[in-house]
């Protein structure tokens, strides 16, 4: 009985904070840190989010690759949405976390970013949204998109 009370909550947890990196949640965060007077953040934000979704689309209209639980699909948009690589939730995740680094660069709250961005990654494998290679493109997507991002808007 126990056991599947936390086999539940486990699932809950891990489908919970997938949230994080939505793309409701990474564009109310971006009008937050604008609204708070943060606008380079926020502008490498929004540039980076867009660099993020155009490359994904690209990425998924040129590569196909199914998702561990299929998804089905009838035409092209909804096909390059049930592509599985790269993942969206980790580029966005991992370059959300690498910019908020940048106002306040503590070790605990470092730490909390990194514990943020692994348990969001992780969370894509554990839901069998993504494959591990899906979850390391992402990852390689948002520290790319992060570095270009810190290059053109310091």
């Amino acid at each position: 009985m126990i056991k599947k009370i936390i086999e539940q909550e486990t699932k809950r947890f891990f489908k919970q904070i997938g949230t994080i990196a939505s793309y409701y949640v990474f564009l109310l965060l971006t009008l937050f840190f604008y609204a708070m007077g943060h606008k380079k953040l926020s502008l490498r934000l929004i540039v980076g989010f867009f660099i993020i979704e155009i490359s994904i689309t690209i990425i998924r209209f040129i590569y196909f690759k199914e998702r561990p639980c299929k998804k089905p699909y009838s035409n092209i948009f909804e096909k390059i949405n049930a592509s599985s690589f790269p993942s969206g939730h980790s580029s966005r995740i991992v370059f959300l976390m690498l910019n908020l680094i940048t106002l306040n660069n503590s070790l605990l709250f470092i730490s909390f970013c990194i514990i943020v961005m692994f348990l969001v990654t992780f969370s894509r494998y554990y839901n069998q949204r993504h494959y591990i290679l899906d979850i390391l493109g992402g990852y390689i997507l948002g520290f790319t998109v992060s570095a270009i991002c810190f290059m053109i808007i310091l």
